[in-house]
C-alpha cells in the first residue's frame, strides 16, 4: 500500500530579489563606524556631483548638517566682504557723479561754441565767477554776490554771482549762466542748464563759469572720486592748472585756480586730509592757519619755516608720529642733511607729505636736498625750476616705489600775496 506523503511547496526564490534584500539589510544594519564615515563624506560627494552636473544619488543623504550650513554661510560672508572691498560702492557712486560732471561741462562747452558760432556775443561780464548754487534769499530774477554761501575767497578784482532758485536752470539768459542759448537761430543747443549732482558749498562740489573780455570762457567742476583727482587723472590732464578740478573751455587758465580751490581735501590711502601751504601769513598771505588738518578741518599739525613733513601709513592712511620742521632757509647746514636722511629712510609702506610755510625757496637744492627730493618724486620743472619764487607755496605727496601722487606750487612773483595752496 502506497503511503501518501505530504507535499511541501518550496517557493521560487528570485536571486535578484534576495540580493536586494541582502543589500537592504546590509544598509539597515551597517557598522556604526562605516555609517559615520559615509556621513562625513556625503557632503563632499554631493558637492562633487553637483559640480559635475550630476544629481545626488537617491541613497545618499539629501540634507545638510548645521556645521555644513555654517561653513557655507561663513564662506558667503567672506566673499561678500571681498567684493565690497574690491568694488568700493562709495567710490563707484563718486565715479558715476564725476562722469555726469564731465558730460555736463562738455555739453555746456559745446553749447557756448554753437552760441558764438551763430554770431551771438553776450557771454556775461569779465572778472565774475558764476556759480551753479542758488542764493535762497533772492526773489525771482534777482542776483547777488553769494556772500551768504561761504564760498572761497577770490582775488581782489573778482567777485561771485548767484541767481535765484526759481530761474537757476533757465537757458534763456536768466539762469546761473547769463547766456541766452535759446536765441541760437538753428535751435537751442541746451534746453536746460545742468547743475552739479551734489551742488553744495559744504563739499565744494558745484559748477562755475567765467569769461573775459576776449570772449574766452572757462567751466570748472570739482572731481570727487580718487581716481579722477591728482596728476595723471581726468582732472590732472585737462590742460588746466588745478589737478583736482575738471576745467574746460576756450581758456582753461582764465582764473587763478588756487582762488577756486574749494578745500574738498585729499584722500590719502582712504583717509581724507586738508593741507594748507603758504607764504608768510603775517603779511596777508592766504588763510590765517596753515599745516595739516583732518577731514573736519581740525588742525593736526601747524607749520614752521621752511618745509614741514608728516608721514602717513600707506596701509591704514593714519598719520605716524608728529610733524617735523626743517628750516632750510635759516639753517641749511643742519636742516637739509636731516631732511635728506628722512627721505632716504622712507619705506614702501610710508607716504610723505611735505608742505611749505614762509620761505621755501632759498637753499632748497643745497647739501644734497635737491637730489633727495627728486628721488622722492619732486620734479625739476617745479621744485628745481628757476622760477621757484621767494615766499611761494609748495606741496609734495609721494611714496617710495610709486612716485609722486601730488606736486603743487603757487607763486608768480617774489612775495606773491596769492602764494598759498589749500587742499
Amino acid at each position: 500500500m502506497t503511503k501518501n506523503h505530504p507535499v511541501f511547496h518550496i517557493p521560487n526564490i528570485d536571486s535578484s530579489s534576495a540580493s536586494r534584500r541582502t543589500q537592504n539589510d546590509s544598509k539597515r544594519y551597517r557598522h556604526p563606524e562605516r555609517s559615520e564615515g559615509s556621513s562625513r563624506s556625503s557632503f563632499t560627494l554631493r558637492l562633487a556631483s553637483l559640480a559635475q552636473g550630476k544629481p545626488p544619488k537617491v541613497n545618499e543623504r539629501s540634507s545638510f548638517t548645521l556645521i555644513e550650513l555654517l561653513i557655507v554661510i561663513a564662506i558667503i560672508g567672506i566673499l561678500a566682504s571681498v567684493v565690497v572691498l574690491v568694488l568700493n560702492p562709495a567710490q563707484l557712486l563718486s565715479q558715476s557723479r564725476d562722469s555726469r560732471r564731465t558730460q555736463d561741462l562738455s555739453n555746456l562747452n559745446n553749447a557756448l561754441s554753437s552760441y558764438l558760432g551763430d554770431g551771438n556775443s553776450g557771454l556775461g561780464s569779465s572778472n565774475i565767477v558764476y556759480v551753479s548754487i542758488p542764493d535762497p534769499t533772492l526773489a525771482t530774477g534777482a542776483t547777488s554776490t553769494c556772500s551768504s554761501l561761504g564760498l572761497p575767497t577770490l582775488p581782489a578784482d573778482w567777485s561771485y554771482q548767484c541767481i535765484s532758485t526759481t530761474t537757476l536752470r533757465n537757458s534763456n539768459g536768466t539762469g546761473w549762466i547769463p547766456v541766452d542759448f535759446q536765441s541760437v537761430s538753428f535751435g537751442t543747443p541746451i534746453p536746460e542748464l545742468p547743475i552739479d549732482p551734489v551742488n553744495s558749498t559744504s563739499t565744494g562740489e558745484y559748477y562755475t563759469y567765467s569769461v573775459n573780455g576776449s570772449k574766452q570762457w572757462e567751466l570748472t567742476a570739482e572731481m570727487e572720486a580718487n581716481k579722477n583727482r591728482g596728476p595723471g587723472t581726468v582732472a590732472g590732464n585737462d590742460g588746466g592748472e588745478n589737478s583736482f578740478m575738471y576745467e574746460v573751455g576756450s581758456n582753461v587758465n582764465l582764473i587763478d585756480p588756487t582762488a577756486l580751490n574749494r578745500g574738498q581735501g585729499i584722500v590719502i590711502d582712504g583717509v581724507k586730509y586738508h593741507i594748507v601751504a603758504e607764504g608768510d601769513s603775517a603779511v596777508g598771505y592766504g588763510p590765517s592757519t596753515h599745516g595739516l588738518f583732518d577731514s573736519n578741518w581740525n588742525q593736526l599739525f601747524g607749520s614752521g619755516r621752511s618745509y614741514n613733513t608728516s608721514i602717513v601709513n600707506a596701509l591704514s592712511g593714519s598719520v605716524v608720529g608728529t610733524s617735523t620742521i626743517y628750516d632750510v632757509y635759516g639753517n641749511p647746514s643742519v636742516a637739509n642733511p636731516a631732511l635728506v636722511t628722512q627721505l632716504d629712510s622712507l619705506t614702501n609702506t610710508q607716504e610723505i607729505l611735505i608742505y611749505s610755510f614762509d620761505e621755501p625757496q632759498a637753499n632748497r637744492v643745497s647739501y644734497g636736498l635737491g637730489t633727495a627730493m627728486y628721488g622722492t618724486g619732486a620734479t625739476t620743472n617745479i621744485f628745481g625750476s628757476v622760477n621757484f619764487k621767494r615766499r611761494s607755496a609748495y606741496i609734495l605727496i609721494a611714496q617710495p616705489g610709486k612716485g609722486v601722487y601730488l606736486e603743487e606750487y603757487k607763486g608768480s612773483i617774489d612775495n606773491d600775496t596769492n602764494a598759498w595752496i589749500s587742499l
